[in-house]
């Protein structure tokens, strides 16, 4: 038993207590410790995988969203965050796998994990099927499909992915089979004409058995998808699932600091957001040019997602002014931000964004953006927010144009609800949604002491002046309204304060920091910690403690309920440690440091 300060103690092993030992505050050890940067993980039933704590068919955190989502690898590229459309990847016995003639053996054999998860497939002839429907899809997209295979009594058989139940852009293989296992892939893009949901399927061509293990169904324009945190060797790319689709928290997200590609940790956006623009890299399909005209064409320059899918605009003459209209509905005194990706093709190229709402009685303007100087080797995503204030505003008009210069490499349109920008959503056709996700640490992974606890969060938060009082709740761990404790940041008079609060049985305390202690912009680097007890309650904010509050009587029994992290928030986390027990002032200050 390991002893952690006020009577507390836990079952954490010698061993344990090394993983921790580094995440230590105030003499305790943390009894959850998450380290998304470096890729570690400790609960309050000891250290954990990031397979452990989110692709285990019981996962120790619950992490939720219902859509695909963007990121940033380790070389910059913008890439799909890792995910699996097929609901079963190695249970192919499943009805959600489709046979024609084809059996499933109920018997287990070796697969090239090392365990006993490989399936055997029996086909009574040729042209029997074994296939899988995937999710819709839309013209431009791209997927891939892979899956491990190996020779039964069979050595041969034909993969295929395909858009629709008649075979539109079907792409066919055959592939050769032997007596080792391999992993065969193939792509395809969703061509014009009338497509429904991606598919994957095995044609016979023989009477026969094959082996197969892992199939994966993902969509693979951009840069593709980004890799596994901690997967071993040869299946960095690879999702396991057993009863849905699979979309993995979008840990190993890069930010350029200026010279190079750091790992800012999980990228987690509480909002959900849609990019109104409906071609988003196709600036042929929407954009027109200002007075003068002027032509968009495609380029062997790597766009942000390293793939050459940027366009280079020429303005025939003057400068470049390229727009696109968007119909709006329900506008009245809403933010809407505008975002673009630009490069100058000379030196002292000068770029910006404006954003006009038109429509009704009144007209309508714009709000126009400050002349960035763009850079001819590094890309630049340069953002705006503008106001729809009026009641009928049917329009908004987005506008990317350079300063005198005629030439000018775009990429990645998008306006959205928002007063931020938010990561990229592709778009080829018709306006996506990126759905809200959630980060939830249930009560069997942390650690709870009655008198005191403890918490650290660091990262980097995006938010705005909107005139509301919660801006951003960095965590939450409540019951109900009034039994609860979180840390907001303010975004009313008080704008950039950060509040610490709790309430127990409706009485509340608090503890506040200066107004203007964290300035809203965009990954704004932030580093706090609190202590929570029944007689005090205190924070710190960038190695600075903050003097306590004594005058609370009782802290809420949060022991059963849901910790929350990142409840309300857009941006980067980078480390959350929970303590179950007071690491006091001076553990607030080297926590936050």
């Amino acid at each position: 038993m390991l002893a952690l300060g006020l009577g507390v103690t836990s079952s954490l092993t010698s061993i344990d207590g090394l993983v921790r030992g580094p995440y230590s505050e105030g003499g305790l050890f943390p009894r959850l410790a998450l380290d998304f940067d470096d890729n570690k993980y400790a609960t309050d039933v000891g250290s954990v995988t990031f397979a452990d704590a989110f692709m285990a068919a019981s996962p120790k955190l619950t992490y939720s969203t219902t859509s695909n989502s963007t990121m940033v690898n380790s070389s910059g590229n913008i890439v799909w965050s890792p995910h699996n459309f097929i609901t079963y990847s190695e249970d192919f016995a499943n009805a959600a796998w489709l046979k024609t003639d084809a059996t499933i053996s109920g018997t287990l054999t070796s697969s090239p994990d090392g365990q006993t998860n490989g399936r055997t497939v029996t086909f009574a002839g040729t042209n029997d099927l074994l296939r899988f429907i995937g999710p819709s899809c839309s013209v431009g997209e791209s997927y891939t499909a892979s899956i491990w295979a190996k020779a039964g009594t069979s050595s041969s058989v034909k993969l295929s992915i395909l858009f629709s139940g008649s075979g539109l852009g079907s792409v066919d293989e055959v592939i050769t089979l032997t007596s080792e296992w391999q992993r065969f892939t193939i792509s395809g893009t969703v061509p014009s004409g009338t497509p429904d949901t991606a598919r994957m399927r095995f044609t016979s061509l023989e009477a026969g058995s094959i082996q197969i293990f892992g199939a994966h169904l993902f969509r693979s324009d951009l840069g593709g998808m980004g890799q596994v945190p901690g997967a071993a060797t040869g299946f960095e790319y690879y999702v396991p699932t057993s009863g849905s689709a699979k979309r993995l928290p979008r840990v190993g997200h890069h930010v350029y600091s200026g010279s190079a590609w750091v790992n800012e940790g999980l990228l987690i956006e509480s909002e959900e957001r849609t990019n109104l623009v409906t071609y988003s890299e196709d600036f042929s399909q929407n954009f027109l040019f200002g007075a003068g005209g002027g032509s968009i064409t495609s380029t062997n320059n790597p766009s942000p997602s390293g793939v050459n899918t940027a366009t280079l605009v020429t303005a025939t003459s003057g400068r470049v002014y390229l727009y696109t209209s968007i119909s709006l509905s329900g506008s009245t005194n809403k933010d809407y931000t505008a975002s673009c990706w630009v490069k100058g093709v000379t030196e002292g190229t000068k770029g910006r964004l404006r954003i006009g709402f038109f429509g009704g009685a009144q007209g309508g303007g714009f709000t126009t953006g400050t002349y960035e100087n763009l850079s001819t080797t590094e890309w630049t995503r340069i953002s705006l927010t503008g106001v729809s204030s009026e009641s009928d505003r049917s329009s908004a008009q987005l506008v990317v144009e350079t300063e005198t210069e005629s030439q000018l490499i775009v990429f990645g349109a998008q306006l959205e609800e928002g007063s931020t920008p938010s990561s990229y959503i592709p778009t080829s056709g018709a306006t996506v949604t990126r759905a809200a996700q959630t980060l939830v640490v249930p009560p069997a992974a942390f650690g709870w002491n009655s008198s005191a606890v403890s918490i650290q969060m660091d990262g980097r938060m995006t938010y705005a002046n909107e005139g509301t009082f919660v801006a951003q709740r960095l965590y939450k761990w409540s019951i109900d309204g009034n039994n609860f404790l979180d840390v907001l940041v303010r975004s009313d008079a008080n704008l950039g304060q950060v509040v610490f609060r709790q309430k127990e049985s409706g009485t509340a305390d608090e503890k506040t920091t200066a107004t203007g202690t964290y300035s809203p912009g965009t990954l704004v680097s932030f580093n706090i910690a609190s202590r929570h007890g029944s007689t005090f309650i205190n924070g710190a904010v960038d190695g600075t403690a903050l003097t306590a509050n004594t005058t609370p009587t009782a802290l809420a029994d949060l022991e059963n309920t849901n910790l929350e992290i990142a409840q309300d928030f857009m941006g980067t986390v980078r480390t959350f440690r929970q303590f179950a027990g007071d690491i006091g002032d001076a553990g607030l200050a080297t926590a936050t440091s």
